[in-house]
């Protein structure tokens, strides 16, 4: 089985659920997170490993892995570097075949039963939405962020940027496609829409929304399950992706627990009785006044150059 390292820069408070964004991870023993952050943890699973670090250190090491002195004023900055973090974190990837990146607004199910070995077997680089992509571990893939594309799509242009470019999902996949390199993407992950009062993902392929949805974490599987014909029906996910989304502190049992519910309003007890399926129409608003806020010409140029290809 190809060994798999995922990296996590994360500075700043975690989401209020990172615990059961670990028992996630805790189901997939195959699998390593390496989480470089100021934070302390107290409890891991094994499988997970933080390696103390501040931004400031963090910002040294880029600068001298890439022999830049780009643009990183704030964290969320980093989704523009993460297709070189196979070089800049070179040191802490020799025992892994692939590598990778991730956030932690997600809840993992079981991962090797989507990338399966014959997928990393036949693809230098796995999936294209930058909340979790794999890459082959090795010199050529890990140089590929500095293939020469168009100026927006170009790694050491993006970096010299002071505005977030999305160069992990926008830039890197253009490149891969242009020097025609061996990327993968079947996503059978489930991408919460930040934008709908109900909790509805974004689908792919022959998936579907029903009107009596809801999402359940299950010993180390995500589901999305709704009722027909007076049958519970479900459909599985590689896992789902919170995106842009706060929720209540989830109660500390769940972390015991076999399984949870996850809707609009938070995380429940999968013997709790709630309303899962209701819609919460001040999250959606909140998105979209803070959308239009950070409305700018190099957001508005990406789109729709990405509506024309």
């Amino acid at each position: 089985m190809k060994k798999i390292g995922l990296i996590v820069p994360y500075f700043g408070e975690f989401p209020n659920y990172f615990d059961l964004f670990l028992k996630s991870c805790a189901f997939n023993p195959s699998i390593d997170w390496l989480i470089f952050t100021d934070n302390e943890v107290e409890e891991l699973p094994s499988n997970v490993k933080i390696v103390s670090m501040t931004f400031d250190q963090l910002k040294s090491l880029i600068s001298y892995k890439l022999n830049t002195s780009a643009a990183l004023l704030d964290p969320y900055k980093l989704c523009d570097y993460k297709p070189a973090y196979g070089k800049i974190f070179a040191d802490y990837l020799e025992e892994y075949d692939f590598w990778g990146h991730c956030d932690i607004d997600l809840i993992f199910g079981n991962l090797r039963q989507f990338i399966t070995e014959e997928i990393l077997t036949e693809y230098d680089k796995i999936f294209m939405d930058g909340h979790l992509i794999l890459y082959r571990n090795t010199k050529k893939v890990n140089h590929s962020f500095d293939l020469i594309g168009d100026k927006d799509t170009s790694f050491r242009y993006c970096i010299q940027v002071l505005e977030v470019m999305y160069f992990d999902e926008w830039g890197i996949n253009l490149l891969y496609e242009k020097y025609g390199l061996r990327q993968y993407n079947n996503p059978r992950y489930a991408d919460i829409l930040p934008q709908s009062p109900y909790f509805r993902n974004v689908l792919f392929g022959d998936d579907q929304h029903h009107k009596n949805q809801f999402f359940q974490w299950r010993n180390g599987h995500v589901y999305k399950c709704w009722e027909e014909n007076g049958e519970i029906q479900q459909r599985e996910y590689s896992y789902i992706h919170l995106q842009k989304r706060a929720f209540p502190t989830p109660p500390s049992s769940l972390t015991k627990e076999e399984a949870f519910v996850i809707s609009a309003y938070g995380f429940y007890s999968s013997n709790e009785t709630v309303e899962i399926n209701k819609a919460n129409y001040k999250q959606a608003f909140q998105y979209h006044v803070k959308r239009l806020k950070g409305i700018t010409p190099i957001k508005v140029k990406r789109t729709l150059k990405g509506l024309m290809l």
